[in-house]
């Protein structure tokens, strides 16, 4: 967990998914997977690596439940601010060798903002898993 980040209690992290959840049933169109223009954009990369799409990637959001939750935390990198909400989950797809444990960074406002889809790169911590 990064210093300055905090664990949500069960009920506000359930809460969160069932409105990211809905958003993303309602049409995959409303989850944006954001471009990386400053610096690598590891989630593209990633994404190459793998063969993942952006189907992929909402089907992997709608898996998601409690026990992937890792933790909270203020957007420095926007000038909107607001939550971010860290995930962690063993990606499972066919035609993948080694599953890798993908870094998970979300963030609600008019769409379901996904800001980082990748391999981790430390040690992710669940505190409800």
């Amino acid at each position: 967990m990064i210093k300055g980040s905090w664990i949500e209690d069960p009920e506000s992290v359930e809460a969160f998914l069932v409105e990211m959840k809905n958003r993303i049933q309602n049409s995959y169109e409303n989850v944006k997977i954001i471009k990386r223009t400053r610096s690598e954009d590891k989630t593209f990369n990633f994404q190459a690596q793998y063969g993942i799409t952006h189907e992929i990637i909402c089907e992997e959001l709608l898996k998601l439940d409690r026990s992937n939750y890792c933790y909270t935390d203020n957007d420095y990198d926007s000038k909107k601010g607001g939550l971010v909400w860290i995930f962690g989950q063993t990606l499972i797809y066919p035609g993948i060798y080694s599953y890798p444990e993908v870094y998970i960074k979300l963030k609600l406002n008019s769409k379901v903002i996904c800001l980082s889809f990748h391999e981790k790169e430390y040690p992710l911590e669940y505190p409800y898993n």
